[in-house]
Formats: structure tokens, sequence, C-alpha cells
């Protein structure tokens, strides 16, 4: 009897083995191009929701399961901008540009952060770095303009933006860009004459009016300030900048 016992206690422990218990955020359970996948999805498709805050979580499960993934960076990067969670927004830029240190992308999009965040003067370095070894990409350039601007860095900011012109004198954005450092230095005679000049290269940007009738304000001349506002709003009835500075200057004068 008591061997029976025993013998019934060792079959009962013998019935089906239940699978092992895995940890799905273990990395070695991630699959990381399946997690990047579900993350450009949660970003949206033909014209679906947006789920940056889905998209932040795969983007991060695809650079847990593989830290080298420069992609996956980037997006968790562009995800917690989205989030207006600038801190991990500028780590996961980072981490992508410690991976591909030429990621141009990733360099203006950490140098947008930081400006954001109130630091310019961090991504100033930033951009000079790359631009050491890629001197002619005069986008990169005139980020750098914005950046030595905001980081009132006025001098620095003139010499890049007229080195940009040496390469390009027909660039655009190198005259809006000289047209507000020009406005932050006060000098709003050589402000409005960098707008005029960009005017004359393209007169089909917004940004170029609403420039200019900042720069009217400022020597008030509301009138063609108000002139100047209408033309952005009409090239582009979207512009967020032209749309509030004309808003506010018609409530300031009453209408």
């Amino acid at each position: 009897m008591f061997r029976f016992l025993i013998i019934a206690l060792v079959l009962a422990g013998c019935g089906e083995k239940k699978p092992p218990v895995t940890d799905p955020t273990d990395p070695a359970n991630l699959d990381p191009k399946a997690e990047f996948a579900a993350g450009v999805k949660a970003l949206g498709d033909g014209g679906a929701k947006v789920d940056y805050a889905g998209a932040l979580a795969h983007f991060e499960a695809a650079t847990v399961a593989d830290p080298t993934y420069t992609k996956a960076w980037y997006n968790c990067g562009f995800a917690a901008e989205r989030l207006g969670d600038l801190a991990k927004a500028e780590s996961c830029y980072r981490k992508a540009i410690e991976n591909k240190s030429d990621y141009a992308a990733a360099i203006y999009n950490l140098g947008g952060v930081l400006q954001n965040a109130g630091r310019a003067a961090d991504s100033v370095p930033i951009f000079r770095a790359y631009l050491d070894g890629h001197p002619d990409d005069l986008e990169a350039r005139n980020n750098l303009v914005d950046a030595l601007s905001a980081a009132k860095m006025y001098d620095e900011a003139i010499v890049e933006a007229q080195e940009v012109l040496a390469r390009d004198p027909k660039n655009v954005g190198a005259y809006r860009n000289l047209s507000r450092v020009y406005y932050a230095k006060g000098d709003y005679s050589m402000s409005t004459l960098a707008s005029e000049k960009a005017r004359t290269l393209n007169d089909a940007d917004p940004g170029i009016y609403n420039n200019m009738g900042v720069t009217y304000l400022a020597q008030e001349r509301e009138p063609a300030a108000i002139e100047e506002f209408r033309t952005a709003v009409k090239i582009d009835p979207t512009n967020v900048e032209a749309n509030l500075n004309l808003g506010y200057t018609a409530l300031n004068s009453g209408d």
C-alpha cells in the first residue's frame, strides 16, 4: 500500500508540461524589426490617428533589443519630441548620432530640441562638428546660424550666413536668417534689406513677409506690417506665425 501511494504521487507529477513563462521585456524575447514596424504603424498611415505614445514604446523596445538600431533611436527621438518629452528626445537623438556620427536628420533634430529647451548654445558644437566633415551642407550651416542667433552669438551667426552666401549667392534661407539676426541685434534697416533680398529670390515664401512685418512693427510702421502679414497669410493660410502676428497687430489696433 505504501509503495502504491509513492507511485501514484510520482505519476501525478508527470502530466502535460506547461510552456515556460517568458518576460516580454527581456531583450532576448524582443524582435527589433517587428517592434520598429509596429512603431511605424502607430505613427499612422493613410489618415489613421497617430499614436505617438504607442510608437515611442515600440521604438524603445526595438532599441532595447538592438542598441545599434540607429533608425529606431531616431524614430524614438521623433516620437518623444512630438510628445513634448525633450529630455528623452535628446537622449534618443544622441544615441542615433553615437551609432552614426554623420546622421544629418538626427543632428538637425537634436539641434532643434536643444534650442526649444533653451540650450541653443549646446547645439552649436554639434553643428560645427558635423560641418567639419560636411562643409558643403548648406542646410546644416543655416541651422548653425539659427543656433548661433538663438544663443545670442550674433556676430558669429552673420559670419556663418555670409559663408553660406559665398557658396550659394542665391540661398534664400541665408538671407532670411540674416534678417532675423539683424532684427535680434536691433539693426532694423539691415534686417529689412536682407528680407527684401530674400523676397527678390523667392516671392512665394510666407516666412519672408512675416519677418518683414515683424521688422516694420519694431519700427512702429504698423500699416506696413499688417500688409506684410496679410500677404504671408494669403500665400499660406495655415502659417502660424503670420496668423498670430496679424491677429496680435489687429487686436492692438482695436480691430
